[in-house]
């Protein structure tokens, strides 16, 4: 993690006073580090021999052009969920053949639109899907390259939990059998392989190997009738170091007050622990032709490498009021907790306070049981992991998306998204009065 503290106590960002940063820029505004997006794409991709395997990023998860741009020059492909996205990652430099195309609802217009302009792989979680994708390249008189979507392998007593839920992205090993073996008949279907997605925020190896082995099963039965599956994709999930776990015990704890655990990089270890499972597993299923590999981090690749500044309003009692709002950090508190580092050294005893947005929404917490210093209005504090699923997921309810930079490598600061103003908010409004002719 590039954001430490130095000798006097100052938080440091790549080697950049964060205070001497936010400096003359209005609050609250993310702050990206492009040293920390190298270094964790450099720890997945080294996980893995040269040429084993591709890294897709997942680009709903931070679809800031400027980033995007930066994630492909690094050498990543791109994973796509919906027909704007298949637009912006062209846009963004992505070649068509770069793409894979994921989702359980692709409508006809998103599917016609990804094989027209001739995206690499389409992901199919369904025989209703394949035979729709079948109608669409026939009609194109194009071909196109297609994986199978297998929901992973859980214990019996998880799979009574939550197998229901699991059943809607995906189908059976049994079917995704039969999809393949009638991929491999398409005049206009080409087989690349299987995927699976393990859950999110992983940092256990098992669940990886346990879908690594469900799906070597099912390729070993394939190349065995002669069908090649040629790539196999682990999918995403794959965890930010700087987003601790939560559990019902950490959630209580934080409420009591208890200290947060110290971070404990996982990413770099837990890529290397899955590349020796999947060599392993490869080798002890005897395969003719080992699949090459495909990883699709989202919240491993950008989560760590983002941070949102933001300034002290006022307090009142144990609740510090910030200019920031859980709008633009949405996501749910049940995935991870997210750390809160003051700017400025501490100046006192460290005491319990609960962090609140700006907004009148009920929901507007930001941080519960932080420990903090005396802090007092214009003082800086600064989020942790605000990178994933933050900008893409913001909302304007009771204020405006704010401005976003990125720290190069060579410490200059550049503004990748100014702070919404009044047109963007009102650029997608149809005055209804004046369509209906009223004056």
């Amino acid at each position: 993690m590039t954001l430490h503290r130095n000798s006097d106590g100052e938080l440091q960002l790549d080697g950049q006073s964060v205070s001497a940063l936010a400096e003359g820029y209005a609050t609250p505004f993310f702050l990206f580090s492009a040293r920390s997006i190298r270094a964790n794409y450099e720890a997945l991709r080294s996980a893995f021999a040269p040429g084993e395997a591709r890294v897709d990023y997942c680009i709903k998860t931070n679809y800031e052009l400027a980033l995007l741009r930066y994630i492909r020059q690094l050498g990543a492909s791109a994973m796509v969920t919906c027909g704007w996205e298949i637009e912006l990652a062209l846009a963004a430099g992505f070649r068509p053949e770069q793409l894979a195309f994921h989702g359980p609802g692709k409508s006809e217009a998103e599917l016609e639109l990804a094989v027209r302009t001739g995206v690499g792989l389409i992901h199919v979680y369904s025989a209703g899907e394949l035979d729709q994708l079948e109608g669409i390249v026939a009609a194109q008189g194009r071909t196109v390259d297609v994986s199978v979507r297998v929901p992973v392998y859980c214990p019996w007593l998880e799979r009574q939990v939550r197998g229901w839920y699991a059943e809607r992205l995906g189908v059976p090993p049994s079917e995704a059998y039969q999809l393949l073996r009638r991929v491999a008949t398409s005049r206009w279907l080409r087989v690349r392989g299987l995927s699976v997605h393990v859950g999110t925020q992983v940092v256990r190896a098992e669940p990886y190997a346990r879908a690594i082995r469900q799906l070597l099963t099912l390729v070993r039965r394939l190349q065995d009738e002669g069908i090649a599956v040629r790539e196999l994709s682990l999918g995403g999930g794959w965890p930010s170091d700087t987003l601790q776990q939560n559990s019902p015990r950490t959630l209580v704890g934080a409420l009591a007050g208890q200290s947060p655990p110290s971070i404990r990089p996982r990413l770099a270890s837990l890529a290397r622990r899955v590349a020796e499972i999947y060599r392993s597993e490869v080798a002890r299923a005897g395969l003719a032709l080992a699949p090459a590999v495909a990883i699709e981090p989202g919240r491993g690749l950008v989560g760590s490498a983002g941070y949102l500044a933001t300034r002290v309003l006022r307090s009142e009692g144990r609740w510090v009021f910030v200019d920031g709002s859980h709008n633009f950090l949405p996501e749910s508190a049940l995935v991870g907790r997210r750390m809160v580092w003051p700017v400025r050294p501490s100046r006192g005893r460290l005491e319990l306070r609960h962090l609140s947005g700006r907004t009148l929404n009920t929901a507007d917490i930001m941080a519960v049981g932080v420990r903090l210093s005396p802090v007092g209005p214009g003082d800086l504090l600064v989020f942790l992991d605000a990178g994933a699923y933050s900008l893409s997921r913001a909302n304007r309810y009771a204020g405006t998306i704010p401005a976003a930079y990125v720290l190069e490598g060579d410490g200059k600061l550049q503004q990748i998204r100014r702070a919404d103003q009044l047109s963007d908010v009102v650029a997608a409004m149809t005055d209804v009065l004046q369509l209906a002719g009223v004056e």
